[in-house]
């Protein structure tokens, strides 16, 4: 029964490490695309 109750809390912990990294790779990941977005403008304004 413990090692049932051990392996859910490893699974748990896990799932909650891989949910956090997610979640701030996609931020970064929009971050950065919003940077890239704003580069684009700056240069077709410069083009202009």
């Amino acid at each position: 029964m413990t090692g049932v109750l051990e392996l859910g809390t490893n699974a748990f912990i896990i799932t909650s490490i891989g949910i956090v990294i997610g979640s701030m790779f996609f931020v970064y990941l929009i971050h950065g695309l919003t940077k890239i977005g704003e580069r684009l403008r700056k240069l077709k304004i410069g083009i202009r």
